[in-house]
C-alpha cells in the first residue's frame, strides 16, 4: 500500500507538471471521432494489471532509481518536442514518464511484470493522423479497381472518382484512419490475451492492419456501386450507416472471426 501510494502521488504529480499535455490529449479523445478509443486506453491498462495480480503479488515493491534515467530521457524529449511544436511527441514522452514512474516506484520486477498493460498505454496517444492522405489514396484505387472489374467507366484524379452517374470524393473521413487505429489496439489486446507465441501473435497483429484497410475498400467501393445503380437515391443512407459503429463491428468481428480459426490450446507450441 504505501508504494501503491507513493505511485499515486508520483503520476499525480507528473499530471499536474505537464498537465497542458495530458488535457490535450483528452480533448483530443473527445473532439475527434478518429480516437474517441482513448477514453477506453486507461480503464483497460488497469483492468490488465488487476488481470496479472497473481503474478503481480510474486514481487515486493523495491524501488529502482534507474527508472529516473527513464524518467529524465522522457523529459528531454518532452522539452525538444515542445520546442518544435510537435504535440505527439510531448504526449509519447509523457506516457514514458509515467512508465518511468512505474520503474522507479516499484522496482524492475513489477515493472516487467506489467510491462504490457503499460506499452498498451501507449495507445492513449492521439496518433495516426499522417497516415490520412495515404488511405485516401488507397481507398481511392480500392474503388477504382472494384469499378472497372464490373465494367463501370471511372476517371480518378487524386481523391476524386468520376462515373457516368456522378461524381465521388475520398474524403479524410473515408480513409479508415479511425477504424485502423482502433483495430490495431484491439488485435494488440486480442493478441495479448489469447495468443503466447510471437509468431501467432504477429500474425494477428498483421490482421488487424489488413483486415480493417481491406473492409474500409469495400465499405467505399459499395456506397459508390449503391450510388451509381440507384440513381444516387440511397448512397447518403447507407454511409451514414456503415461507415459508424455497425461498420467498426463488423471489422471487429472479422478480425477475432479470424483470429479464433488459429487459436492455441494447451498442447500449441507454436
Amino acid at each position: 500500500r504505501p508504494a501503491l501510494l507513493a505511485l499515486v502521488v508520483a503520476i499525480a504529480g507528473l499530471c499536474a507538471i505537464f498537465w497542458g499535455t495530458a488535457s490535450q490529449m483528452v480533448e483530443t479523445w473527445y473532439v475527434s471521432a478518429t480516437f474517441n478509443h482513448g477514453f477506453m486506453i486507461v480503464p483497460i491498462c488497469l483492468w490488465l494489471v488487476w488481470d496479472r495480480r497473481e503474478a503481480i503479488e510474486k514481487y515486493i515493491p523495491k524501488p529502482d532509481f534507474r527508472g529516473l534515467i527513464l524518467i529524465a530521457i522522457c523529459m528531454s524529449a518532452w522539452t525538444v518536442a515542445s520546442a518544435a511544436g510537435v504535440q505527439s511527441g510531448m504526449q509519447f514522452a509523457f506516457i514514458g514518464m509515467i512508465q518511468g514512474a512505474v520503474f522507479t516506484v516499484l522496482g524492475w520486477r513489477l515493472f516487467r511484470a506489467m510491462l504490457f498493460p503499460l506499452g498498451f498505454l501507449l495507445f492513449a496517444v492521439p496518433f495516426g493522423d499522417f497516415l490520412i492522405p495515404s488511405l485516401q489514396d488507397l481507398t481511392a484505387v480500392m474503388v477504382v479497381e472494384g469499378l472497372r472489374l464490373l465494367s463501370i467507366p471511372v476517371y480518378i484524379d487524386g481523391v476524386f472518382l468520376s462515373i457516368p452517374t456522378g461524381n465521388f470524393e475520398v474524403a479524410e473521413a473515408c480513409s479508415g484512419v479511425r477504424f485502423l487505429i482502433a483495430t490495431i489496439a484491439l488485435g494488440a489486446l486480442f493478441a495479448n490475451l489469447s495468443f503466447r507465441t510471437p509468431l501467432r501473435r504477429s500474425i494477428i497483429m498483421f490482421l488487424a492492419i489488413l483486415v480493417p484497410l481491406i473492409a474500409n475498400g469495400i465499405r467505399a467501393f459499395g456506397i459508390v456501386y449503391i450510388a451509381h445503380i440507384t440513381d444516387h437515391t440511397v448512397a447518403v443512407g447507407v454511409d451514414h450507416l456503415i461507415y459508424g459503429w455497425i461498420f467498426f463491428a463488423f471489422v471487429t468481428i472479422v478480425l477475432l472471426a479470424i483470429g479464433m480459426t488459429f487459436r492455441e490450446t494447451d498442447g500449441d507450441n507454436a
